[in-house]
């Protein structure tokens, strides 16, 4: 049960001190943990704002004490060892929460790609709306939105932490199978290839499979990706070898043009 006291509604607004150890932060604030390394910035930083200043930006919770709007300033409060804290009281819904706490949050400081296609798709799961929806409701463009969703969806279960957000997006197109993907990633991460190289190994492979796609028959198709394999995904690849073997597959002669072998 937490205890409001002394509730002033203002306009369409219901303010009150809450006392600090009956709120919590809600597990709809897109941040609902923070690490120790945050919770010293706190300490050293927003909790000595709080103490010269005062709160600058009051809190937002849930009737039933769950902060979704300022989770870090509830941190402050309990850092100082406040007894109270004031708050604007605001039922909403889990998906409203999400909301509000991304808007709230994410224009503070550079945003982390993954972070944001997690958020993303709990908040369209929550709001049961279309990721396209979603995106006209944060005032963000779609491919902004699609793009970090499916960057979630491709790579979260690899562990990347040092790629570029374009070699990111990259590297989560479909077309890229998930074992050579996850080969990719570790050649990047090394340094062996750097996102130029891997544009040009995306776009070539790409290519070759549209042009194997085109073969006439299905036992041609699966002949050339069987003797490509190896090399598709790699700079390796040769697109002119590969359209010889398309031209001596499908018309039983070689091209008439000079074509280097790999």
């Amino acid at each position: 049960m937490v205890e409001f006291r002394n509730k002033t509604q203002v306009g369409n607004k219901v303010f009150a001190w809450a006392r600090v150890k009956d709120l919590k932060v809600s597990p709809y604030n897109v941040r609902p943990e923070v690490t120790e390394e945050e919770r010293e910035e706190i300490r050293s930083s927003l909790a000595k704002s709080i103490k010269e200043l005062g709160l600058q930006q009051i809190p937002v919770c849930t009737s039933n004490g769950e902060v979704y709007i300022g989770g870090r300033r509830l941190i402050a409060h309990d850092e100082l060892g406040e007894e109270w804290m004031l708050v604007e009281i605001r039922d909403a819904t889990p998906f409203e929460q999400m909301i509000a706490s991304y808007t709230e949050n994410f224009h503070r400081k550079e945003p982390n790609y993954l972070e944001e296609g997690r958020l993303f798709l709990k908040m369209s799961e929550l709001g049961n709306i279309s990721l396209r929806k979603l995106a006209k409701k944060l005032g963000l463009s779609q491919g902004y939105v699609k793009d970090r969703a499916r960057i979630w969806e491709r790579l979260s279960g690899h562990g990347v932490t040092t790629l570029t957000f374009e070699q990111a997006r990259l590297l989560a197109l479909d077309i890229i199978p998930d074992d050579k993907r996850e080969i990719l990633i570790q050649r990047l991460e090394t340094g062996e290839i750097d996102t130029s190289k891997l544009q040009r190994i995306i776009s070539k492979s790409k290519a070759a499979l549209q042009l194997i796609e085109q073969a006439p028959t299905e036992e041609i198709q699966k002949q050339l990706k069987a003797e490509f394999e190896d090399v598709l995904w790699t700079e390796d690849l040769s697109f002119d070898y590969l359209e010889y073997r398309w031209e001596f597959l499908v018309n039983g002669k070689r091209k008439l043009k000079k074509v280097m072998l790999p």
